[in-house]
């Protein structure tokens, strides 16, 4: 019995082949349009098998990504105007919170 995991019949690519692949594609990654059909052939080496992988990943690398479009700030802003969040008033059994002092993409800060 194979140790190995199973291969994707979709597309023959093992995790395992991915410290081999990754490399390659930041290769072509870094290529210009104009030159990358030479630099996919020659990578991968006659493979058409390889070479879908690669154009797999290079394609999925190139994937606009929603999330990452715009600041947080902007995207959640609705999370961020919430003013109902409710603090206790003391936290710990040490600090008093007092009044907000300021407010970014990641956090509320307030005096304590």
């Amino acid at each position: 019995m194979s140790d190995a995991a199973p291969r994707d019949p979709a597309d023959g690519f093992l995790p395992s082949d991915w410290a081999e692949l990754a490399p390659l594609v930041d290769v072509v990654l870094d290529t210009p349009l104009e030159r990358r059909a030479a630099v996919l052939a020659e990578l991968s080496r006659g493979d058409p098998a390889r070479r879908a992988t690669l154009e797999r990943l290079v394609a999925e690398c190139e994937r606009a990504m929603p999330l990452l479009d715009r600041p947080a700030a902007e995207r959640f802003d609705q999370l961020l105007a919430d003013d109902d969040v409710a603090l206790p008033p003391v936290v710990g059994e040490r600090y008093r919170i007092g009044h907000e002092v300021g407010r970014g993409g990641m956090a509320l800060v307030y005096v304590a």
